[in-house]
């Protein structure tokens, strides 16, 4: 699949509720393309594993964007089971509950705010968020309140990219412009290094049994890069301001995209799991 319109891709994308709301369309379908990687499908099943998600459990998905993960696990957590999506987007919550609706699912979702949730202290036996901690303004508040309404001996697990590690290789590729589009990109992503920062935030909100691990994502198709993963459009913005950076940023893609038709385009990306357990 691709998005026809990458190009509108903000900067620090999921941070604002409006942003979110004014391009639902676009952000579901973006979402969509991201939860269909194999890399993150498999990081999905890891996190099943470190949740210890199980029949009649109730979880608590904070970020849960269109749903497709609460849709995933719900089979597992069977109707003695409870799922709880959260997300600040009030279009995305509208989509993940008609798409459980279709697919017969009883599965809540509602609007808030990861940094001051409604729900009462202990109310999960474990919560998770991916991809969401690297837009909010302070990561150990929202960390803080996952870890209140999870119940004690419960495991809160989060899953982030680290943006600096992304790795791209073709024959000519301009090493020292690579590096500064990268670091351009992670810089206006939010906290771009949120993935290595995972495990020390996790320490300081006093969860115990600390674990944290790596998976590194490949990708050989440019266009999934470009076009379904916006790569095309936060390439432009990242010489947006610079001399000749139109230009150079139109060439840096003309390359990759040649480089793809010739079988010759290797990149990849990180993304950090780390899963704690409340203390009891």
């Amino acid at each position: 699949m691709t998005i026809s319109s990458s190009n509108a891709m903000p900067v620090r994308a999921f941070s604002s509720a409006d942003d979110l709301n004014e391009q639902a369309d676009f952000f579901v379908r973006f979402l969509d393309a991201l939860h269909r990687l194999p890399g993150i499908q498999a990081n999905h099943k890891r996190t099943v594993e470190m949740l210890e998600i199980c029949e009649g459990y109730q979880l608590l998905d904070v970020g849960c964007g269109a749903g497709s993960y609460s849709h995933d696990v719900f089979p597992l957590v069977g109707d003695s089971g409870r799922i709880v999506g959260l997300d600040q987007s009030r279009e995305f919550i509208e989509v993940a509950r008609r798409r459980a609706d279709a697919l017969g699912m009883s599965i809540e979702y509602v609007v808030g705010d990861v940094n001051a949730m409604s729900f009462p202290d202990d109310s999960f036996d474990g919560s998770r968020i991916e991809r969401v901690l690297q837009y909010v303004d302070d990561p150990l508040v929202a960390l803080s309140e996952m870890v209140r309404v999870t119940k004690p001996g419960g495991h809160v697990v989060a899953s982030e990219i680290d943006w600096d590690a992304f790795v791209m290789n073709f024959p000519g590729l301009d090493r020292n412009l690579y590096r500064w589009t990268t670091a351009t990109i992670s810089d206006g992503v939010g906290n771009g290094w949120i993935g290595r920062e995972l495990r020390n935030i996790f320490l300081d909100v006093g969860l115990e049994d600390v674990k944290a691990e790596g998976r590194v994502m490949i990708n050989l198709d440019a266009g999934i890069f470009l076009d379904d993963l916006a790569g095309r459009s936060m390439i432009l913005r990242a010489h947006l301001d610079q001399e000749n950076g139109r230009q150079n940023a139109e060439q840096l893609i003309a390359d990759i995209e040649a480089a793809s038709r010739n079988d010759r385009f290797f990149r990849s990306s990180t993304m950090f799991t780390v899963s704690g357990r409340v203390p009891s």
